[in-house]
């Protein structure tokens, strides 16, 4: 998973003390945040394979129509592969 020591992110603790049905009390984080940290990795992806980002998201938008025809559904690359 993405979170653990040493890990990408960090999820936040959860007080169940303050939480009811309708509200979710939880520590705050402090850093940047995850969509961002994608995004950059996303740059970095399409830059090593020498696309644009909109060349290399257009692409990605194409396979998962492409999948979705099919009845398939996409994954990403296991941990061996990134």
């Amino acid at each position: 998973g993405l979170e653990g020591p040493g890990k990408l992110c960090r999820v936040p603790k959860a007080y169940l003390e303050h939480c009811t049905t309708r509200v979710l009390v939880m520590e705050e984080l402090h850093g940047g945040k995850l969509a961002d940290g994608l995004r950059e990795e996303m740059k970095i992806q399409a830059s090593r394979e020498g696309k644009t980002e909109k060349q290399y998201i257009a692409e990605v938008k194409q396979k998962e129509a492409e999948a979705k025809e099919k009845g398939e559904e996409l994954k990403g690359p296991s941990a061996e592969e990134y």
